[in-house]
């Protein structure tokens, strides 16, 4: 035992030795202070509708010299104040709910404050009015679900298990040109075509596909980089534009195919949600809204409803009391600015023009 105690003592002296050989570790500084204060007003989530003045009110003690405030949507600054209360213009870049942050400051020391309030479109949409122009053959069996106009052709996207695939179809007759059918459980969705390719999503299976243009073979599969369904498509010019049936946008990338960023979709009164297929015209994205016979047009920069079009007109009678076989699918001909209707295992697609509000 003393043998074993001696031993010890040897070991601890030459760990304590060590050890008082490193220097110690300071303890991290204390957390700067910050200057104490809230938000009085407006209150958290408030709606406001785009371009209104919003009243703001901030409260600290009466001790606390403040020097300045400064006000920001997001991380986007919008200007700086002076007393604790003040009004500013509710005008963020995109209408939907966005973080109203500011930031007081007094001498070395800053607070900073978060409140979440939604921003609504300016005003309400304007009905768009329309006038048909034709009617074409269309294969009823389609559960349309993608419909892209490009170079004379019609393509087309389906869903439904077991039945999907996509469609190059020629316009004046329906009759079917070329064809992919899905393989396996894959329920289809929108399409779009960028430089010589076509792609397509998928409902749930969390990936899209991509095929060649002309020959319809399969190039190749990605995966949705986000938890999300695939609903209806359309291309910018630089993004792939997908909606999930929710009141949000996502925009991908067309060679990576990662959604880089989200537009939230509001009108005047509240957010846009089933938005379904989507065509992209001149700065504005055109949407059928699931379940309903209504086109919303959307202001691609902001997010905002600016105008609708009711096309209850256009389903066929033997249709109505079917309820999955709704308006859907649209697309663009930019030959002579019209847009091409149809929907889910409708016998026919119609060729309408649009008159644009004043």
């Amino acid at each position: 035992m003393a043998r074993f105690s001696l031993v010890m003592l040897l070991v601890i002296s030459i760990f304590s030795g060590c050890s008082s050989d490193q220097p110690a570790t300071p303890p991290p500084p204390p957390p700067k202070p910050s200057v104490p204060f809230q938000i009085v007003a407006p209150s958290s989530q408030q709606s406001i509708n785009w371009g209104d003045s919003l009243f703001v009110e901030l409260g600290w003690a009466d001790s606390i010299q403040v020097d300045s405030i400064v006000g920001m949507w997001d991380s986007e600054r919008m200007g700086t104040f002076s007393s604790k209360s003040f009004t500013i213009s509710a005008a963020p870049k995109e209408v939907g709910l966005h973080n109203l942050i500011f930031q007081v400051h007094a001498g070395d020391l800053k607070g900073t404050r978060t409140l979440p309030v939604v921003i609504l479109a300016g005003s309400a949409p304007q009905e768009i009015e329309w006038s048909f122009v034709a009617m074409y053959p269309h294969e009823k069996g389609f559960f349309t679900e993608g419909l892209v106009f490009h170079e004379g052709a019609l393509y087309e996207g389906t869903g439904d298990w077991g039945e999907s695939g996509i469609f190059k179809t020629d316009l004046r007759t329906g009759k079917i040109i070329k064809q992919q059918q899905n393989q396996g459980k894959i329920f289809g969705e929108g399409i779009s075509i960028v430089n010589g390719k076509l792609i397509q999503l998928t409902y749930q299976a969390m990936e899209g596909y991509v095929y060649d243009l002309k020959t319809f073979n399969k190039l190749q599969s990605f995966p949705y980089s986000k938890p999300t369904e695939g609903w209806g498509m359309t291309f910018d010019g630089t993004s792939l534009i997908f909606s999930n049936g929710s009141n949000r946008l996502m925009y991908m990338d067309t060679a990576s195919y990662v959604i880089q960023r989200e537009l939230q979709i509001y009108d005047h009164e509240a957010p846009v949600d089933s938005l379904n297929e989507l065509e992209y015209v001149d700065g504005f994205i055109y949407a059928n809204i699931w379940m309903r016979n209504e086109i919303v047009k959307i202001d691609a920069q902001t997010g905002a409803v600016v105008g609708t079009m009711d096309l209850t007109k256009l389903v066929p009678q033997g249709l109505v009391n079917h309820p999955a076989n709704v308006l859907n699918g649209i697309a663009y001909r930019p030959d002579n600015g019209h847009l091409l209707i149809t929907g889910k295992r409708w016998p026919s697609l119609f060729e309408i023009s649009i008159k644009e509000p004043s």
